[in-house]
């Protein structure tokens, strides 16, 4: 059975739907999530505030006022967990283990809007 979806936390440790439901995660110190998606192999969240499980999307990355946004306008959710800033060396890590994840299909392409590369653009005064 393949996994639906996967949070990664500071401490290093992993919970996935095989180990229960988005309500039994830890709430706190979440790094990254990945969760599978039909089109784009997969979903990566991470640097985000807020994680919310949407059962429509999978886990989705939220700051303070998309958090507000959802439960003002009822949007389905099953949990919130907290964010955490760690530095930046496990950060990298903990980045890595959950791009590089082999328990999931690659990215296979991007969403509407992604931006491709990381190309710095510059204004010049």
């Amino acid at each position: 059975m393949a996994l639906r979806w996967r949070v990664y936390y500071d401490d290093g440790s992993t919970f996935d739907d095989t180990m229960g439901s988005p309500a039994d995660s830890v709430g706190w110190g979440v790094v990254a999530t990945v969760s599978t998606h039909p089109a784009e192999g997969k979903t990566f969240q991470s640097m985000a505030d807020y994680y919310v499980f949407d059962p429509r999307a999978g886990w989705v990355g939220t700051d303070l006022c998309g958090l507000f946004d959802r439960l003002g306008n009822r949007v389905p959710m099953e949990a919130v967990c907290f964010g955490r800033m760690i530095p930046n060396e496990d950060y990298a890590r903990i980045h890595r283990q959950a791009l590089e994840d082999p328990d999931f299909h690659r990215k296979s392409q991007r969403a509407v809007g992604e931006p491709v590369g990381h190309k710095k653009r510059w204004n010049r005064v």
